[in-house]
């Protein structure tokens, strides 16, 4: 947009006003750039008017009636005042029409007059009857009504005559941001076209082509947003390390590292070896090999004279994680260290003491490295698991413990490729797309409640054989309010009287200290403990091979990525493993559950849960300024993603300063705020 300063002023937009200017802030509304950019949710279709006896109960329905009465309004209990109109359809049937609360539309509506209303109409004995209608004139037939989102004094009819108002009167004034050889290229309508058909449309095909169009720029604003923090980030200097003895690191491994392992730790040491700093994601399936290959980056940043940091989202992960790069670096002489919110006092400062004089190689902790009192001597090398349950501040907290450290983020919920540049794209991607020998795929089995006394029977022949169960529970302790979700304390309660009264029960959740879930962890991987009930806690990172079955109740209470981890807490040895999901769900819920019997592939569980969620989701944010669009639609035309991103580079390499295309330029500062980020 290039109007005046005033025009630019959402407030002057005819139909806005001071009263309205606040209503529109509930939407995050605050210009006339975000005016536009507040996008129908849906439209409702008046292209088809029916009678009040083809609709189908309960469903919303366009019909042309016909008012042939109103009646005085009626104040009832609560406060409330009742309007009643009657009105007839085209095949003479009747239908009473009751506003509550609402004296303007039925003021609105004249005797003799047909209207459009659209609602769920019901049958009564004699008639039909209509509640609160939205009404539109009878020459809006055939057309397609944008449904806005809305907020109380300011309904998503009001939003659309103020939206198609100011269309209509400057379409002259909006500002192109793609350059026409652009949207050749990829058959983009321009701008102006795109804001009509989003919001004027006279059909599906112009709502298809304008999504299509600000669905790229969205994107494409999001890519030269990605490619600035990546290049800024990549700008700073950092210490480049000898990656010559890698191999002496390989060979003393126990095992053999699958061909994937290998090339992301190519592709790390080729990183870390130059002078600018590695910003790295490292993306695997559970059980795909993720921390030797970090090891295999500590490893070089030790024989480099460098220090290194592991953090992990809880002290359950950073206690396997400190013991498995114990493990993998001890032989080679790298002192490791652990560093959490329950290492105090003594112990505590030794560790502070060791990271400071340069005496600790290698610590892995919780939050607690990001810690005020936490100094590196040498810090080269930083590494976040599960990266994604961090914010911005804490990643960059830890970063800031050393002098451009070299940064690998790790996580083991997979994204398909194609989508994995919208989210990461300012990160170098390297993928572990390979699991290691051995391991044998899990079965997974959905059943309902019914089959308690058969699964549970079958935990106890497991644990006969010397093998482990887990038991995940959505709640920590009953609640009134979901009397029919389990809790784990109730489940010991319950089971250690009963079905497995003759098996040793463990409890573990987020409320024990962190000594009290150390010592359940280390009871159950030395078969102290045959059963572990518990919350999401066992979610990430635990490595108990004996453990060959996992049963997850009310599984419909979580999401897909975390019943694929929880299932990868067991298949971790030579043992068929077993997931066994409890729901009584029905329709999509149990459709979705289904998906996990048919695959242990996480990227094709990423892309179904993605095909079944909205964009808000994938990005994080409902500001993102996507307008609702099915994912599906980004799958089947991939190029809409690639080209943004080709166009993203073309465009910064002519016009780095983004000079001439404020519009975009805002709008790619506006992600790079959302993302916690900055170019300075």
């Amino acid at each position: 947009m290039t109007p005046s300063a005033k025009k630019n002023d959402l407030q002057f937009v005819k139909g806005v006003g001071e009263r309205r200017l606040k209503l529109f802030s509930k939407l995050s509304v605050d210009s006339i750039d975000s005016l536009l950019r507040l996008y129908p949710r849906s439209y409702i279709s008046l292209k088809r008017l029916e009678t009040p006896s083809q609709c189908a109960e309960g469903e919303n329905a366009a019909l042309l009636l016909e008012v042939i009465s109103k009646n005085a309004p009626v104040r009832i209990s609560g406060g409330r005042t009742v309007y009643k109109l009657k009105a007839s359809g085209r095949d003479d049937s009747i239908v009473d029409i009751v506003y509550f609360n609402d004296k303007y539309t039925p003021a609105s509506l004249r005797i003799g007059k047909q209207y459009i209303f659209y609602g769920k109409p019901r049958r009564t004995f004699l008639s039909f009857e209509l509640t609160n209608p939205v009404v539109y004139d009878k020459d809006k037939a055939d057309s397609l009504i944008p449904k806005y989102p809305s907020t109380a004094g300011l309904s998503s009819k009001v939003i659309s005559k103020i939206i198609s108002g100011y269309l209509t009167d400057n379409k002259s004034s909006v500002e192109e941001t793609i350059p026409e050889n652009i949207r050749i290229k990829y058959d983009l309508v321009p701008l102006t076209d795109a804001y009509f058909g989003i919001h004027m449309p006279k059909s599906q095909e112009d709502v298809a082509r304008a999504k299509k169009r600000l669905i790229f720029e969205e994107l494409l604003a999001l890519q030269l947003a990605l490619i600035l923090q990546g290049k800024k980030k990549k700008a700073k200097t950092a210490s480049m390390m000898k990656s010559g003895k890698i191999e002496e690191f390989i060979s003393s491994l126990p095992f053999s590292l699958t061909k994937a392992q290998l090339r992301c730790i190519e592709e790390i040491k080729t990183d870390i070896s130059k002078n600018e700093s590695m910003n790295r994601l490292l993306q695997g399936d559970v059980g795909s090999g993720k921390t030797v290959v970090s090891a295999a980056g500590v490893w070089i940043a030790c024989k480099s004279g460098f220090q290194s940091a592991v953090m992990a989202p809880t002290e359950v992960l950073a206690n396997q994680h400190f013991k498995t790069f114990k493990s993998l670096l001890d032989p080679l002489g790298v002192r490791t260290a652990l560093l959490t919110s329950s290492i105090t006092g003594k112990n505590r400062q030794l560790v502070l003491k060791g990271l400071k004089n340069n005496e600790i190689d290698l610590v892995v902790g919780t939050h607690a490295l990001i810690g005020e009192t936490v100094e590196f001597n040498r810090l080269g090398f930083v590494t976040v698991d599960e990266q994604h349950r961090f914010g911005v501040e804490q990643r960059n907290r830890l970063y800031a413990k050393g002098d451009n450290p070299h940064f690998l983020s790790m996580s083991a919920t997979p994204i398909p490729r194609t989508l994995s540049l919208l989210v990461y794209g300012d990160l170098d991607i390297s993928v572990l797309d390979e699991m290691p020998p051995g391991r044998k795929p899990v079965k997974t089995y959905l059943v309902d409640k019914r089959y308690r006394s058969r699964y549970l029977n079958f935990v106890v022949k497991n644990s006969a054989k010397g093998n482990r169960t887990y038991i995940v529970c959505p709640l920590v302790e009953e609640s009134e309010a979901q009397s029919d979700v389990e809790s784990a304390v109730k489940y010991v309660e319950d089971l250690s009287g009963k079905e497995l009264k003759s098996l040793s029960l463990g409890l573990i959740h987020g409320k024990l200290k962190s000594s009290e879930k150390e010592k359940v962890m280390q009871d159950f991987s030395t078969g102290k403990i045959s059963v572990l009930i518990s919350t999401t806690v066992i979610e990430v990172g635990l490595d108990v091979p004996e453990a060959t079955v996992i049963i997850i109740e009310n599984s419909e209470y979580f999401g897909l990525s975390t019943l694929h981890q929880l299932r990868g807490r067991v298949g971790r040895g030579d043992v068929e493993s077993h997931c066994i999901l409890v729901s009584s769900a029905k329709g999509s819920a149990r459709k979705r559950l289904k998906m996990l019997t048919q695959t242990n592939d996480g990227f094709e569980i990423a892309k179904f849960d993605l095909l079944n969620r909205g964009p808000g989701d994938l990005f994080g944010s409902r500001q993102h300024g996507l307008p609702e669009v099915d994912i599906e639609d980004l799958f089947s035309d991939e190029n809409i993603i690639y080209g943004a991103r080709e166009t993203a580079e073309q465009i910064l390499k002519s016009n780095p300063e983004l000079k001439g295309i404020s519009q975009l330029k805002s709008q790619v500062f506006r992600f790079i705020s959302l993302r916690g980020g900055g170019l300075n």
